[in-house]
């Protein structure tokens, strides 16, 4: 009994320091799964915020990219040049409705400019332009720019003519019409003034001759010529049928044949009247002589 028990604390002894080795080994690698979920979580961060001063270095960036291509866009345009107090515009179109402008004609207009300030103006160039009604900066079709040069004194009103023509290809569809006039004073200050800003529809120009309608009216020309001509011929054919009568061959007939020598009763038988009867004496008196 004793040697049983001896045995059994020798077991416990010798187990006891296994467990504790196993136990501790255990807490190691739960300590060391810990440190690297940390790690893992502190690499989370450092990423995030590196990912944030990226894109704000990015934005950064694009916006003074922005800035600097506005500066550029501004210094290839210039400055707006800007209307003058002292000049009052208008624009009249004489020959057709504004928003319903014939294409492939030409439009007239008059341009009044009237100067009510004490300097002496200058009209240099009337200009207009057809653009993309979505954005005015896109230009379709650009109209002579007529040059001037006229002076205006003040107090007084000049009238200029103008006239464009739009395009064909523009009809049915609306744009942007813009006219404008440059124009400047006695002391050199530049200055223009927008006449007309507005967006319009271009309809189908009625005046003029196309070519496919005139080959069209030309075919149709000849058709009806054609028609008359096969008409007239069938009613000729037709009544020189109606008219048409048999002829008899009657032998040559003159009446100027001098029948005076020919004996009367020969020409009543030529005639076709019945042979004349004789007298009895006259069969006797030829009885006797033969």
């Amino acid at each position: 009994m004793n040697t049983l028990w001896t045995k059994l604390v020798l077991v416990f002894l010798l187990l006891s320091p296994l467990t504790c080795l196993h136990n501790s080994h255990g807490a190691n690698l739960a300590y060391a799964q810990e440190d690297a979920d940390d790690a893992n979580k502190n690499e989370g961060v450092v990423d995030d915020e590196s990912d944030v001063e990226v894109e704000e270095e990015k934005s950064g960036q694009e916006s003074t990219e922005s800035g600097q291509e506005q500066e550029k866009a501004e210094e290839e345009t210039g400055p707006l040049i800007k209307s003058s107090e002292f000049a009052e515009t208008n624009i009249l179109f004489t020959n057709n409705d504004v928003q319903a402008l014939p294409t492939g004609t030409i439009t007239k207009c008059l341009v009044g400019f009237s100067n009510i300030g004490e300097l002496d103006f200058v009209v240099d160039t009337i200009e207009g332009s057809v653009r993309y009604p979505a954005d005015y900066n896109y230009f379709i079709q650009n109209f002579t720019v007529l040059s001037f040069g006229r002076l205006v004194k003040p107090r007084e009103l000049g009238t200029f003519y103008y006239a464009f023509a739009p395009h064909e290809s523009l009809a049915s569809r609306p744009f942007g019409l813009i006219f404008t006039v440059s124009y400047r004073d006695s002391d050199g200050n530049s200055f223009q003034t927008v006449l007309y800003n507005d967006t319009v529809t271009f309809v189908e120009g009625t005046t003029g001759m196309d070519g496919e309608i005139f080959f069209m009216y030309v075919f149709l020309a000849a058709c009806a010529v054609l028609v008359v001509l096969l008409g007239r011929q069938l009613i000729v054919t037709r009544m020189s049928k109606k008219s048409a009568k048999p002829t008899f061959e009657t032998g040559t007939q003159n009446t100027d044949v001098n029948m005076e020598w020919i004996p009367k009763q020969n020409v009543d038988i030529a005639m076709g009247s019945q042979s004349p009867k004789r007298s009895p004496r006259i069969r006797k008196a030829k009885a006797q002589s033969g």
